[in-house]
């Protein structure tokens, strides 16, 4: 089969938002004012970003969450859930509460909301799929991101034969979604199980787009791309400055910048209003590079895209 299929425009769920999606994330965890970030950041934000549904119960999101873009990924709430299990009053999480957020959602904003899998991990595929159904068919209304996870405490990667060989029970989900790290231990393995599981939804003949979970990183995310990918959401906007030499922490941009007077909080919000706008003009690059399939149609340093080019020159030639 050709790699021309692998990279492409696709559309999710009912309101039909078209990819490639880089959705900016927020977040509780790591973070000391939550409220005072999405307040400061999310005006630049306004057309999707994801949030977490434990953040919305626990209240460190602003009341007008609901308002916050026109697209929302709603996540579950397992990442801050297994976070704050580790303070010494940890917040309680359970199906019951990410439900009762659902519940409160109404109307207005198109919304992707992402399966269950606090206190579900672990769990053969089986079950992984008959939990997310349960919630699919139990909220109708709603479009639905199935998030798979690793089957088990000794398997660090999730069974990507097993997803393959049931390609025929995914077609209720709007999405399917993996975390990054769980897709393989290198960035070649994460875009082979990538591009081997577009190729059998394409054999298949499904459409469906693929969510890579904790990657916003504009060097890795055309890769990912060109493997089949079409959604990618993260907090490293928040968290590092994108340069041409990867993330570097913002308090390291004062040796390049020369300016070590500069107050750390400072430099941050710099840095951060740059990687929105580094972000935006990749997605708008992204998508010429959809239509043409043109590699220098990227805005990426050149030295990044000789990078691209070998590795698709190497993807077409694995028979995976």
């Amino acid at each position: 089969m050709s790699d021309s299929g692998l990279f492409q425009q696709r559309h999710v769920g009912s309101a039909r938002t078209a990819t490639p999606l880089l959705v900016p994330s927020f977040s509780s965890r790591g973070f000391q004012d939550p409220i005072g970030v999405v307040k400061s950041y999310s005006p630049y934000t306004s057309r999707s970003c994801l949030i977490s549904a434990f953040d919305v119960h626990y209240g460190v999101l602003p009341s007008e969450w609901r308002d916050l873009a026109d697209f929302i990924v709603l996540d579950s709430g397992g990442y801050e859930a297994y976070a704050s299990s580790e303070l010494s009053s940890p917040r309680s999480w359970d199906l019951g509460k990410y439900k009762s957020v659902i519940e409160s959602l109404g109307a207005g904003t198109t919304y992707l909301l992402v399966t269950f899998d606090y206190n579900l991990r672990e769990n053969p595929y089986e079950r992984q799929l008959a939990e997310a159904s349960a919630l699919c068919d139990k909220y109708p209304q709603y479009d639905w991101d199935f998030l798979v996870k690793p089957e088990g405490p000794s398997h660090h990667e999730v069974n990507i034969d097993a997803v393959v060989s049931r390609l025929d029970t995914l077609q209720r989900f709007a999405a399917i979604g993996f975390v990054e790290d769980e897709l393989g231990s290198s960035i070649w393995s994460r875009a082979i199980s990538i591009r081997r599981l577009r190729r059998r939804l394409i054999e298949q003949g499904l459409d469906i787009p693929i969510h890579i979970f904790g990657c916003l990183d504009p060097l890795r995310i055309p890769v990912y791309v060109l493997s089949g990918a079409d959604i990618f959401d993260g907090l490293e906007w928040l968290r590092s400055a994108f340069t041409e030499a990867g993330l570097v922490r913002f308090s390291s941009l004062a040796m390049n910048d020369g300016d070590i007077d500069m107050p750390d909080a400072e430099r941050g919000t710099r840095a951060v209003l740059q990687n929105i706008r580094i972000l935006t003009t990749l997605e708008v690059s992204l998508r010429k590079l959809l239509r043409s399939g043109n590699i220098s149609d990227l805005d990426m340093p050149e030295r990044s895209k000789v990078i691209l080019r070998g590795f698709t020159s190497r993807l077409g030639d694995s028979d995976t």
